[in-house]
């Protein structure tokens, strides 16, 4: 973290832990510290195995944005090659997704507004608060369930900003 004044971007920082020592929740200590210093990507939403609204809940929650990697060309070339890991890559088959991931993310976060994150905590399993210098807060809600909490209900990986 003692370098970060010297980027102007950070790629790949993961919400997820190493979860050793049996830790059962992962705290996004990484972003709480680089927020309002320096913009980070998440990992690439189509490499991943969760699904893209994960990756608009960390924008919400933490203010990361939300990554892709793409291939211009037909990614069957790439078949027998040590780049075949990237058979998700191509973009006309990611164009969509990503203009749908980039709105929603757009949405939120000029709802909730540019300003520094002043608490964080865990609201119940999988629900997480975010606290903003402004007023705003964000649930969200990691789980594939309905949630509740602060007296709201929130959708299975959804959010809701609130102040």
């Amino acid at each position: 973290m003692d370098k970060i004044r010297y980027g102007s971007f950070a790629a790949d920082i993961s919400r997820e832990s190493s979860n050793y020592a049996g830790f059962s929740v992962s705290i996004p200590f990484r972003q709480l510290g680089m927020n309002g210093l320096i913009p980070y990507s998440t990992e690439s939403v189509n490499m991943s195995s969760h699904a893209p609204a994960y990756y608009v809940l960390q924008a919400v929650e933490l203010g990361a944005v939300p990554k892709f990697t793409v291939t211009y060309k037909n990614v069957d070339v790439l078949k027998y090659t040590p780049y075949s890991y990237l058979y998700a890559a191509q973009f006309d088959n990611l164009e969509q997704e990503i203009s749908e991931v980039v709105e929603q993310c757009r949405q939120a976060l000029d709802a909730i507004g540019s300003t520094e994150i002043v608490g964080s905590s865990m609201v119940g399993s999988s629900v997480f608060r975010t606290d903003y210098a402004n007023g705003k807060s964000v649930l969200v809600n990691y789980s594939e369930q309905k949630a509740a909490a602060d007296g709201l209900t929130l959708p299975p990986l959804g959010y809701r900003i609130v102040g």
